[in-house]
């Protein structure tokens, strides 16, 4: 008869029902007790086998403790890590992760393999989300499941290497030409949000970043507007709030050009206007562009306005964010970049030109204005 096994050599028994278990120990709980990992099967070859894999993985440090976590917790628990993001930002995770764990959410941490994760891009493709989107959430998984190795959950991030499928020809921002912007512009000259608009058109702003602009950061003298904050949809999307910038580089001063003064100088006349009629029913929060009440616009319904008033126009069809629009000869949001425009279109454009966008990535810069090119070149 064998003798016993050794200390860290684990045991084999037979159990009452008849089947054999192997287990070795792999740790203390929180009261100071072993906790023990086993595995089973029929005849005590097989458990024994399985023993030696137990212990081979152990020395390695690759035994895990047993973990129910799932897919959906895995994710849950990163993007509530990301402390160091707005929470418009965790909530943005939240919609951009939801397609990918309609289908994987359910599983077991343990238990997910390379082919379910290829399994589930190739669902995402075929529900025929944008590629965007479908590489928006297949970063997101594998940002989730490389922190669960990190923290022993996992031996192996799965979906490390597995990409999402691309089609040939990808869809590319549009932009609007100088014919499309000046039948916009006349279009939208009688909306109460006309400045706005304006003056993303000539400053390139983000949405937010206009809606955001207090008259503090306007110098009407000096002519400047100084970009430090944004309106942003909080929480699920029910209450604007204003928030700092995201990056360093979002935090800029911009010189405006004599006829955005001119429009800036007219708008704050009228906005005081307004504000003597409504008299105590103003609420004065000090914003460039408000409601007739002098609250925040909602940035939705600046979006519905954008919709309403390209709706009977023949001009591209753009989002909001496709603010780079471009002329024969100049790109209309970056006045200062006009001379690099006006000698053909290269990826050599200035410092002082990407600041006024508050951009820092290279590819972002580059891979925006290339798929520019081909409307630029007409």
């Amino acid at each position: 008869m064998a003798g016993r096994r050794g200390k860290g050599e684990g045991s084999i028994r037979q159990r009452k029902d008849g089947l054999w278990e192997a287990s070795i120990t792999i740790g203390k709980t929180v009261n100071g007790n072993s906790k023990r990992r086993s595995e089973y099967g029929k005849t005590r070859k097989e458990v024994a086998r399985k023993l030696s894999e137990m212990l081979a993985q152990q020395n390695k440090g690759m035994l895990l403790e047993p973990s129910r976590m799932t897919v959906t917790q895995s994710i849950e628990r990163w993007i509530e890590g990301k402390t160091n993001v707005s929470e418009n930002t965790r909530y943005k995770y939240q919609r951009e992760t939801a397609p990918i764990l309609t289908i994987l959410g359910d599983f077991r941490l343990q238990d997910l393999r390379a082919h379910h994760v290829r399994d589930a891009y190739t669902a995402l493709a075929k529900q025929e989300l944008s590629v965007r989107a479908q590489k928006k959430a297949a970063g997101h998984l594998r940002a989730a499941l490389r922190e669960a190795v990190h923290d022993g959950i996992i031996t192996r991030n799965f979906a490390d290497g597995i990409k999402v499928s691309t089609p040939r020809v990808q869809e590319v921002a549009q932009a609007w030409v100088a014919s499309e912007v000046k039948l916009f512009l006349n279009a939208a000259e009688d909306d109460p949000l006309f400045p706005f608009f304006y003056m993303i058109i000539t400053l390139g702003l983000r949405r937010g970043e206009a809606l955001g602009l207090p008259w503090d950061a306007v110098d009407l003298d000096a002519a400047t507007v100084r970009i430090g904050q944004a309106l942003v949809l909080s929480g699920k999307g029910s209450e604007a709030v204003l928030r700092d910038v995201k990056t360093p580089s979002s935090r800029r001063m911009l010189h405006v050009s004599q006829d955005v003064l001119e429009l800036l100088k007219r708008h704050r006349a009228r906005q005081d206007e307004q504000r003597s009629l409504m008299g105590s029913d103003w609420h004065d929060i000090g914003l460039v562009f408000t409601t007739a009440l002098g609250t925040p616009i909602n940035p939705r319904n600046a979006l519905r306005s954008f919709k309403r008033l390209l709706k009977p126009l023949d001009v591209t069809p753009i989002r909001l964010h496709d603010r780079l629009v471009v002329g024969k000869k100049r790109l209309f949001c970056i006045p200062t970049l006009r001379w690099h425009c006006s000698r053909g279109f290269r990826s050599r454009l200035s410092a002082n030109g990407w600041g006024m966008l508050g951009w820092t990535s290279h590819l972002t810069r580059i891979g925006t204005f290339t798929m520019l090119n081909d409307r630029l070149q007409r």
